[in-house]
């Protein structure tokens, strides 16, 4: 009865952070959402009916990154031909976009925003995750293309190393199973987007 006693009270410990990780890292993703779906709004956005011609929604996306420094990537405005037609990255612009596979779809406050599979990272780097965004014209014109936030996934592995900081393996799944992020120790030992963890 003392084992089961113990086995009881640790499980409630597990279950206790894990809620709390997860409430983190829910936390963290609800405010980069939250975020996009609020500069897709934004009256600089509309720039993008003119092919961003004074550059100034460049500027404003170059601006964005280096005050959220860490935080994304990279900032891209998208037309409807799927060329980048602003971005925090002037080299980029005129290129095309090369879409991940989509990942998740979210519905917040009106606006349909989708997250995007990882992009392939260097070597050591974690990879990337696109949050994606309609901008549409504020004059009823349709949509005008997508903005497109490039956020650092390595900010997820930072929560889980926190909450693993007494050599305790924590791994987050998605709803298909796959390992999406985890604690040092878990990424060391396997592949990410894999559903080994599953097995």
């Amino acid at each position: 009865r003392a084992s089961q006693a113990v086995q009881a009270e640790i499980e409630r410990g597990l279950v206790a952070q894990a809620e709390a990780v997860a409430s983190d890292v829910n936390k963290l993703m609800y405010g980069r959402l939250q975020t996009a779906a609020t500069w897709s709004h934004l009256e600089v956005m509309q720039d993008l009916q003119v092919n961003d011609v004074d550059k100034r929604l460049s500027g404003f996306l170059q601006r964005l990154q280096l005050g959220y420094a860490g935080l994304y990537r990279r900032l891209q405005a998208s037309n409807l031909q799927g060329r980048v037609v602003a971005g925090s990255d002037a080299a980029a612009i005129g290129l095309p976009v090369v879409p991940a596979p989509v990942w998740q779809s979210v519905a917040l406050a009106g606006d349909t925003l989708v997250l995007e599979g990882p992009a392939e990272a260097q070597a050591g780097a974690a990879p990337e995750v696109t949050i994606r965004i309609a901008v549409v014209s504020a004059f009823g014109a349709g949509q005008l293309g997508d903005l497109r936030l490039g956020v650092d996934w390595g900010q997820i592995d930072r929560v889980l190393d926190e909450a693993a900081d007494n050599g305790r393996m924590l791994a987050l799944l998605d709803a298909q199973g796959r390992l999406v992020a985890g604690s040092q120790r878990v990424r060391a030992a396997l592949p990410r987007w894999s559903r080994e963890m599953a097995a």
